[in-house]
């Protein structure tokens, strides 16, 4: 099988649900896990760390100051791990937080300055969504989205939907007939990807609340060529393909310099790693000491596989445990990792090249004043379980007096420790949870922070949940953060786009219908169609961009729970 096959296969196995919704959670950090990871980040914010590895680990005694030789010896491994990932002449490097990549090189300097011309025009010659005055949307996916009731589409693929406005007029309802619908497409004879495995729509398995029955974003189509230069083949949503044809030219460029870095991330998603210090409480509630070996061998194969944890089998009786635990507990030591051994991960990441993507793209501006000189966004990840995000790319391209940019990041947490009010001090000990005075604790997995300055492209995955925070250099004075987003869409599935579904804008179809010639050269009179019964109004788009981000924050909410889980005894 070929390699990006594979790297399909893998995360269409692990992320059938959308990738924060299938996401298993795992067990909390333990303190050891905390140190290693604190150092290891310490070590990788350092610029010329790649070089430190082969010589000598110059300048690392501080950041391994706190660890001990076991904790040591893993996280010089896994660096030593991480240096090899990296090609000779690559800009592109592995962040302070694993799983998360980036460059500071990959878009030239004539290129960010046509991407800020192409701003201007837009915040002056079309009407930008601001939300709470602080972030102004210049392409707002949420605007004109996708209405499972209402939308329709075009029975066979083009070159775009919005090129085709004479074929308008299929409405398949529900989420589950679109899947049918595009499913027919994808076999039909005229499609050009048909023999792709990967090439039909798949409806998530997930948590009713993580999956919208009424809206998606839309996102765009771009085709790579062999070399990994991307093409759209078909309209960005609520970004004229009539009117800023040039502009597509340029993010055409910019999605190029992502890829790479998408690769990179998506080959880590196909390779995860197992908790680098299995730990379960019930290693310290054996009956017996023949019964703690036992306990502690059967830990360690039923921990092989990511945040796997289990109730313990043996000394079930509640006075039997705590007997226990008061021969174990002076025994009860920080655990500890053993030799670091990869997951697996190839050195080469897969390929894109060749393969078609989607990706929604957002363009806006954070805006900051003396009055509010602070943006922060609470914790969320990015879409709904049907729009299957696996990943986001962020570029900031331009900013004036800004000086802290930051994505903070977490992972899922396991919620259903066994432990109850003896075993405390066990929590404390083993992952510095502190049960309140009703035994119940909130256990997080805080993974890290990265910085966000301009000029530096970002592709992080969209299994962790994300926090941005954005702050004035000069409190006295105003700033602004420019920035453009590509939500990418899982490549092992896909979801309806703009290559089948036409555009909504009233305003585009207005001008297309008043020349009288749509985009391809149909006169629109003569076949006598009415785009106005497919458009939506302004004021329309607002309020179902009003209700979607109602939907989402309630999805966003019901999240927390993996995230931030209350723990407490059974």
């Amino acid at each position: 099988m070929r390699d990006d096959l594979m790297v399909l296969g893998r995360l269409r196995a692990q992320f059938r649900g959308g990738a924060i919704f299938a996401r298993q959670a795992k067990p909390p950090c333990t303190l050891s896990e905390r140190r290693m990871r604190r150092a290891s980040s310490t070590i990788r914010r350092r610029p010329g760390w790649l070089s430190e590895v082969g010589a000598g680990m110059a300048g690392w005694d501080e950041a391994l100051g706190e660890l001990t030789a076991k904790e040591r010896e893993y996280v010089v491994g896994e660096l030593w791990f991480y240096a090899s990932l990296h090609a000779s002449g690559s800009d592109i490097r592995l962040a302070p937080v694993d799983g998360v990549w980036w460059s500071g090189l990959r878009v030239d300097g004539a290129t960010q300055g046509e991407l800020r011309l192409w701003a201007l025009a837009i915040e002056r010659y079309e009407e930008c969504v601001v939300d709470d005055g602080q972030v102004r949307f210049l392409v707002d996916p949420s605007m004109f989205p996708l209405v499972y009731s209402q939308s329709t589409l075009v029975r066979l693929p083009s070159m775009s939907a919005a090129m085709r406005p004479h074929l308008f007029g299929h409405a398949p309802g529900t989420p589950q007939r679109w899947a049918l619908m595009m499913r027919a497409i994808a076999k039909d004879p005229a499609h050009d990807r048909r023999d792709d495995p990967f090439g039909a729509y798949t409806l998530p398995v997930a948590p009713d609340w993580a999956v919208s029955s009424e809206y998606s974003w839309l996102p765009a189509e771009f085709q790579l060529d062999p070399g990994g230069r991307a093409r759209i083949h078909s309209y960005i949503n609520n970004l004229s393909p009539t009117k800023y044809p040039v502009f597509y030219s340029v993010i055409e460029r910019i999605f190029s310099a992502m890829v790479p870095i998408l690769e990179q991330v998506l080959t880590d998603l196909a390779h995860p790693r197992a908790p680098c210090v299995p730990c379960g409480l019930y290693r310290w509630w054996a009956a017996s000491d023949e019964d703690a070996s036992s306990a502690a061998a059967e830990a360690d194969q039923e921990e092989a596989g990511p945040g796997r944890q289990r109730a313990d089998a043996a000394g079930t009786d509640q006075e039997q445990r705590r007997a226990a635990w008061a021969r174990y507990q002076a025994g009860l030591d920080d655990p500890q990792p053993g030799p670091f051994a990869a997951s697996g991960r190839p050195i080469i990441p897969y390929t894109l090249c060749g393969r078609r993507l989607q990706a929604v793209v957002e363009m806006s501006d954070i805006l900051l004043t003396p009055a509010a000189p602070k943006y922060a966004t609470d914790w969320a990840v990015d879409g709904m379980a049907n729009e299957r995000i696996i990943a986001t790319g962020v570029f900031h391209y331009a900013a004036e007096n800004i000086g802290h940019s930051t994505i903070a990041l977490r992972e899922s947490v396991q919620g259903n420790i066994d432990y109850d009010a003896a075993s405390s001090e066990a929590m404390a000990r083993l992952y510095g949870l502190a049960p309140d005075e009703r035994q119940q604790c909130t256990a997080t997995r805080d993974v890290g922070y990265i910085e966000a300055p301009s000029g530096r492209c970002i592709v992080y995955p969209n299994t962790y949940q994300h926090r941005r925070t954005v702050r004035l250099a000069d409190p006295t004075r105003p700033g602004k953060l420019r920035r453009i987003v590509f939500y990418f869409v899982d490549p092992s599935t896909r979801v309806p786009s703009s290559e089948l579904v036409p555009p909504q804008q009233a305003h585009w179809l207005d001008a297309a219908q008043a020349h009288d010639v749509a985009y391809d050269g149909t006169y629109l009179r003569k076949r006598g169609t009415d785009l106005r019964r497919f458009a939506i109004s302004p004021q329309q788009a607002m309020d179902l961009r009003a209700s979607m981000k109602r939907e989402r924050a309630a999805a966003m909410r019901d999240l927390d729970a993996l995230f931030e889980p209350r723990v407490s005894p059974p």
